[in-house]
């Protein structure tokens, strides 16, 4: 039978399990918004400077998408998560981005049919997105049981 003192360790072990991992997980966001902060200014200033020479929005938009997804997904893999980009997590992060990018489509062609100003549309879609995408690369790179 163990110690009343023994218990009390234990219970306080667990307790600092607990914090620990708590602040795992709000070091695991703010690395996130990082990340995508440095994606999302390279998407936008890619969108912005081909907007500028005259480029159909839907064309620059894509162009910056898909460069702002490479620096993302190596920014996920090595800082956010602290996984190694495999073939399969890149398979897993480019159907959760896929699915990311038809929803920064719709919002982009929603938000230009309502006539909102196409230089503000990108900030805009990045804050409405922001949880839906955090979840599915999340998943996407550590999977179901968030062990990498």
């Amino acid at each position: 039978m163990r110690s009343r003192r023994a218990v009390r360790i234990g219970q306080f072990q667990k307790t600092q399990q607990l914090r620990m991992k708590k602040i795992v997980k709000k070091h695991e966001i703010l690395r996130f918004m990082a990340v995508g902060g440095v994606a999302a200014i390279i998407h936008y200033a890619i969108f912005i400077i081909l907007l500028k020479l005259e480029m159909p929005y839907n064309f620059a938009y894509a162009i910056g998408l898909v460069t702002g997804l490479i620096s993302n997904f190596l920014g996920s893999n090595y800082f956010t998560f602290k996984t190694r980009p495999t073939i399969k997590r890149a398979v897993k992060f480019g159907v959760s981005n896929g699915i990311n990018s038809l929803n920064h489509m719709l919002l982009l062609n929603l938000f230009v049919v309502i006539g909102v100003n196409e230089f503000i549309i990108p900030p805009l879609i990045f804050t409405v997105l922001f949880p839906i995408n955090f979840i599915l690369i999340k998943y996407s790179l550590k999977g179901k049981n968030k062990k990498a």
